[in-house]
């Protein structure tokens, strides 16, 4: 679990987190201050004395969710299932839990009366996690679906390098399509969808000409991915040499427009109609 958060954070979110950290230690630690003074002697009531209050029972809550995760991880590995969900949100309630017992610990009061107090400043950091989460998360979340289905395109087409080597040693001429690739059983099927594409089954452009793994240089576009594919931010191109490289859509306007390259590029401009 704690792997697949790590898979969602970017730099760009730093920011945001400097912000929920703020906004716990000064804004919680705040909130605490004031409904624990009828509790508390006077001097011990500041909002020094609630930040204090706050980043302890933070951190607590922060190390009970993060053994829960490293068990729920070990767990999704050992049942070959995902229990993130479910993880996620007994983390939450155990976090919240080890929290009110150290604010009973540092609080001359019972632990309802704990609850009672501290709940107005945990409720306030939850609902700045939660606004910050979801602005947060959701490009967040988009970012790492669009690197895992190219990184599924960048699998398919050394796949395909491979079924293309295999068909040229056996017939010494490179196929005409791919999907001669399928008759050979040289690829399975899959590897001929784009996941990167809206429509995954127009798969890939392909311009027949050996693949020369050997080459010293990169070698001639083999294969790429179609214009619809990322949005039109860019494409993954194969070369002749077996190479897999990510060109944003300038970097592959350059690319095409090399002399090595000008047959696949009259060849996919008529395939695109561009």
């Amino acid at each position: 679990m704690l792997a697949a958060m790590n898979d969602y954070l970017h730099n760009w979110q730093l920011p945001f987190i400097g912000l929920f950290l703020l906004g716990w230690l000064v804004g919680g630690g705040w909130l605490m201050a004031r409904f624990m003074k009828p509790h508390v002697e006077k001097r011990r009531a500041g909002v020094g004395r609630g930040m204090l209050i706050m980043l302890l029972a933070g951190a607590a809550a922060a190390f009970a969710m993060g053994v829960v995760a490293v068990l729920f991880r070990a767990m999704d590995q050992q049942f070959q299932t995902s229990l993130f969900i479910f993880g996620s949100v007994l983390g939450v309630l155990l976090g919240l839990l080890v929290a009110y017992v150290v604010v009973y610990t540092m609080l001359p009061v019972n632990f309802v009366r704990a609850v009672a107090v501290s709940s107005p400043a945990f409720g306030g950091v939850l609902l700045l996690a939660a606004a910050i989460g979801v602005g947060v998360g959701i490009p967040s979340y988009a970012i790492r679906q669009r690197e895992i289905r190219q990184d599924q395109s960048r699998a398919n087409l050394r796949n395909l390098y491979q079924g293309l080597q295999m068909y040229h040693r056996r017939w010494s001429t490179p196929p005409q399509q791919l999907q001669q690739l399928l008759v050979e059983k040289t690829v399975a099927e899959e590897h001929l969808l784009c996941p990167s594409a809206e429509d995954p089954a127009r798969g890939y452009f392909y311009y027949p000409q050996p693949a020369r793994p050997e080459s010293e240089d990169l070698g001639p576009i083999l294969i790429c991915e179609l214009a619809e594919a990322n949005d039109g931010a860019g494409r993954l191109i194969l070369r002749t040499s077996g190479e897999v490289e990510w060109k944003d859509a300038d970097a592959f306007r350059e690319e095409l427009a090399s002399p090595r390259n000008a047959a696949f590029a009259e060849a996919l401009k008529a395939a695109e109609g561009d």
